[in-house]
C-alpha cells in the first residue's frame, strides 16, 4: 500500500524510523506498478520497512535504498534527481536528501498510477454507444 511521501522537508525537520521505511515501502509498491505495467521485474535488494528507534542506519544501508531507487529508473522522467550510491561513514543526511528519496518516488508513482487504469482500453476498440 503506498504511503503519502512527506514532500516539504525543511531544515528543522528530523528523519526518523517511519520515515525510511515509508521510502522503502513506496520503493517496493513502485517496483510492483512497474511490473503490472510494463512487465519489467525490477530485482530490488532486500527492503526493511520494520526499523524502530533502536535501528541504527549505515551509509551501507543507505547506499542499498539510493541503488533500489536506481532501479526503478526504468523511465526518463523530468524532474527525477541524481542519485548518490556512494554513502559513506560520517556523510551527512539531510533534508535535501529526503526530499530527493521521496520526491522520485512520487514522481515515479505519479506517472504509473495515472497508467495503469488505462490497461484494460490498450489495444481495444472503445468509442461511441453503438454496436459497429
Amino acid at each position: 500500500m503506498w504511503l503519502t511521501p512527506k514532500l516539504d522537508w525543511t531544515e528543522e525537520n528530523y528523519y526518523n524510523a517511519e520515515d525510511l521505511n515509508r521510502v522503502e515501502n513506496n520503493t517496493l509498491e513502485v517496483a510492483q506498478l512497474i511490473q503490472k505495467l510494463m512487465g519489467i521485474k525490477v530485482n530490488l535488494e532486500g527492503i526493511i520497512t520494520n526499523r524502530d528507534y533502536s535501528t541504527i542506519e549505515f551509509a551501507d544501508s543507505l547506499n542499498r535504498v539510493e541503488r533500489n531507487l536506481q532501479k526503478l529508473s526504468v523511465l526518463n522522467l523530468d524532474g527525477l534527481k541524481s542519485l548518490k550510491t556512494n554513502w559513506q561513514a560520517g556523510d551527512s543526511f539531510n533534508y535535501k536528501d529526503a526530499i530527493r528519496l521521496e520526491n522520485n518516488l512520487s514522481i515515479l508513482y505519479g506517472i504509473l498510477s495515472k497508467n495503469i487504469i488505462n490497461i484494460n482500453y490498450c489495444g481495444t476498440f472503445n468509442c461511441g454507444e453503438e454496436i459497429i
